[in-house]
């Protein structure tokens, strides 16, 4: 009774007659029937009526959602009348409302996709009428295919990090958000394993690695792999000569860099010692280095190529401490008097594997002294002491390592035999313009310094020279005038030392 009712009133609602048709329709039930027909029977298609369900996309993320519409027809092919209601359903996720009247043939919903990935069958019905299944495909079901890329795909020598990016695309090539990316590596370590896609449908994560790998981003049954690599580094070699140097010798280091992939930019060496030298960017070169001091040093060249990729090596070099150098000094004659050269002998003998000699100084002792250059071997110098006294001669020898090496011999010095010297005048008390005769003698001790010249001054503001007078002599001289005068003879030795005597000499007008 209730589903013919339901029929009796559908098919009076849909006629355009007037009320008093209607009426006499529902004529035959009772007041009561309608009233109840009307509250507990929804309206639903007609028999034989056909539903077409249409989703606005059919590949969801998870906890996206989209548009669903059914449209309902009766046989005649004309659309239900409003308000029939049409019911959803689907086997994931959820559709709200699940029933909604029709309007103008047509009912709509949003189907809201879970957290579940999977494939909805989606249906819907209104009596008899049931539509074709639609299905959605839902996160990593709706995967289409992933694609990878590592940022950058060739990492420095020693390694670094790559950033890794999946991105998910539908069946439609459609990029697909909120989609977890499952990340996996051969080596090294991720940042992060399982990255959910952004609005872009790309997933991030971040690969640390010190050796090449290989990496892949997997979504459901869809994959993709990519490959990172290491550049080449730059092969360095390192040689020194000589391979056991003594502090102060030269070591000469033969420097060869070899990158096959990419050009050298620059290069420096650090000698280990606090020193450095640039390189330039030639691939073989050789360099020296003296060390001044014994020691163990850590040599190290440091290569960086032109993409900025740095690479380094080093060797030990072991430096011996410098061998002494023997150095003597004689000096002749053993006991030289005041005035007397001194003849001093110099032997420098470095030996073999000693650094070479820089310079050698003589120090006489008595604040004078003379550089001797870089001496290797023997060489006499002569010096003269003006003053008696003992005296200590040092010579010193400075290597190229910044070594010193020193001998000392002493001196004494004896004084210097004197010179005799008189002086006489005859007449005792002579006039003015009389001759008067002065003998002077002079009377060299044994060993005394030859006489360089002896001169004899009148006091007059004349004088006479002498010559090397040895033994004695006689000079005559006429003063104008009368007066007073003081004569002197003075004798000046090979030491520029002086020897005088004097005479008063007055004259009568």
């Amino acid at each position: 009774m209730l589903e013919v009712n339901s029929w009796m009133t559908r098919r009076a609602v849909r006629r355009t007659g007037s009320a008093m048709r209607v009426t006499m329709l529902l004529a035959p039930l009772s007041a009561a029937a309608v009233c109840v027909a009307c509250e507990s029977v929804p309206l639903v298609a007609p028999t034989q009526s056909t539903i077409r369900l249409v989703i606005a996309d059919t590949s969801l993320p998870n906890g996206g959602s989209t548009p669903v519409t059914a449209t309902v027809t009766e046989a005649a092919g004309t659309p239900v009348h409003d308000g029939t209601v049409v019911t959803f359903s689907t086997t994931l996720g959820a559709i709200y409302p699940p029933e909604a009247p029709t309007s103008r043939g047509r009912a709509g919903a949003t189907f809201t996709a879970g957290s579940e990935s999977g494939v909805a069958d989606v249906i819907a019905y209104s009596g008899g009428a049931v539509s074709e299944t639609v299905q959605i495909t839902i996160g990593a079901a709706a995967v289409g295919s992933v694609q990878l890329t590592a940022r950058p795909a060739s990492l420095p020598p020693a390694g670094g990090t790559a950033t890794l990016i999946a991105r998910v695309l539908d069946g439609a090539r459609n990029p697909l958000p909120n989609v977890d990316v499952a990340f996996a590596t051969s080596a090294g370590s991720l940042r992060d394993r399982l990255v959910a896609t952004d609005p872009s449908g790309e997933a991030r994560t971040e690969l640390a690695t010190t050796t090449a790998a290989r990496v892949t981003a997997s979504v459901g049954e869809a994959s993709a792999t990519s490959s990172i690599s290491l550049d080449a580094p730059t092969a360095i070699s390192i040689r020194a000569t000589p391979e056991r140097p003594v502090a102060g010798q030269a070591v000469s280091f033969e420097v060869t860099l070899r990158n096959d992939a990419r050009a050298i930019r620059s290069a420096v060496i650090d000698f280990g010692d606090g020193r450095t030298a640039r390189l330039g960017a030639a691939e073989r070169l050789t360099v020296a280095h003296t060390y001044a001091e014994a020691g163990t040093y850590a040599v190290t060249v440091t290569a960086t190529d032109v993409a900025g990729h740095v690479a380094s090596g080093s060797i030990a070099v072991r430096v011996e401490p410098a061998p002494a150098i023997p150095v003597t000094v004689t000096a002749a004659p053993a006991s030289p008097v005041a005035g007397q050269p001194v003849t001093f002998t110099v032997d420098v003998s470095p030996p073999s594997g000693a650094p070479a000699v820089r310079e050698a100084t003589i120090d006489f002792g008595d604040g004078s002294r003379t550089s001797l250059g870089a001496l290797t071997g023997r060489r006499t110098v002569a010096h003269v002491y003006e003053r008696d006294g003992g005296y200590i001669v040092t010579v010193t020898v400075r290597d190229a390592a910044g070594g010193r090496h020193r001998a000392s011999i002493g001196v004494r010095v004896n004084p210097a035999p004197g010179i005799s010297v008189t002086v006489a005048a005859a007449p005792a008390a002579p006039v003015a313009g009389q001759s008067v005769t002065f003998t002077v003698g002079v009377s060299p001790a044994s060993g005394a310094p030859a006489v360089r010249e002896v001169t004899l001054d009148f006091g007059d503001g004349s004088r006479a020279s002498l010559g090397t007078l040895s033994g004695r002599t006689s000079v005559a001289h006429a003063y104008r005038n009368g007066g007073r005068y003081t004569v002197t003879a003075t004798v000046l030795d090979a030491l520029d030392r002086r020897h005088a005597a004097s005479i008063g000499v007055v004259v009568a007008n």
